[in-house]
């Protein structure tokens, strides 16, 4: 697995557990990187600069 891969899924698997934990269902798209990370930041797990770092990882 390359790292790519598990920095995507483990967004995508914090922001599943954030939402699961919030009292209010949380509408985003569950299956997309960007959808994920972004609602991590709306959250406020994730800082606008760890976003932009994270989303670094996927600039060829």
């Amino acid at each position: 697995m390359n790292a790519r891969v598990a920095l995507e899924t483990l967004a995508v698997d914090v922001a599943a557990d954030v939402a699961a934990r919030l009292p209010n269902p949380v509408t985003y798209d569950r299956s997309g990187w960007v959808s994920a990370i972004a609602f991590l930041r709306i959250s406020g797990e994730v800082s606008v600069e760890a976003e932009n770092g994270s989303q670094a990882c996927f600039v060829s």
